[in-house]
């Protein structure tokens, strides 16, 4: 009876798995997918980002680098957003919640 907000890089197996878990459970699943387009810009993202998160390293622009050459992204998102742009976060969150709500 509550909401669940998984956050990561999901594969098409993974995303495949959550719907059949929700749909088994009579939840709805809906997937989201975010993304920067633009290499020159994720780069000065990830290089530039200090997420503080106890316990966790920090990404390398070569990591990420190396993760997207492989990772392919699933091709069944509810809704996708590319945030080359910089974007108005709070739109997006409004089209996102609207998404979920509806």
């Amino acid at each position: 009876g509550r909401s669940v907000v998984l956050d990561g890089v999901a594969r098409a197996g993974e995303v495949y798995e959550s719907r059949e878990l929700a749909q088994r459970l009579g939840a709805r699943c809906v997937v989201v997918l975010t993304s920067c387009d633009d290499r020159d810009r994720l780069r000065r993202r990830v290089e530039g980002r200090d997420r503080a998160i106890p316990g966790w390293h920090e990404l390398t622009w070569d990591h990420v680098e190396d993760f997207l050459g492989r990772w392919e992204p699933p091709d069944d998102a509810d809704m996708v957003i590319d945030t080359s742009n910089d974007p108005d976060v709070s739109a997006l969150v409004d089209r996102i919640v609207t998404l979920v709500t509806n």
